[in-house]
């Protein structure tokens, strides 16, 4: 794929993903352009809450989402 096609796939997915409810932590970590391993700390530090089952996180809400985001704008 080229890289313009390639990038505009991503503005679309990236579009789709700003109007869901909840998000896995790869859709968080390819929105804000962050690893998802730094999701995944931030979830299992309690910085950002999550639903957890067992060890696999199910989903982020996007209210927890917007205040996690919140609270590391200002750092």
């Amino acid at each position: 794929m080229s890289t313009f096609r390639a990038q505009l796939a991503r503005a679309e997915s990236s579009a789709e993903l700003m109007h869901k409810s909840a998000f896995t932590a790869e859709e968080v970590a390819e929105l804000f352009q962050l690893s998802p391993e730094v999701v995944w700390q931030a979830i299992w530090h309690g910085e950002l809450r999550a639903t957890i089952l067992g060890h696999q996180i199910c989903g982020i809400a996007r209210t927890d989402l917007l205040v996690w985001l919140r609270a590391n704008s200002q750092d």
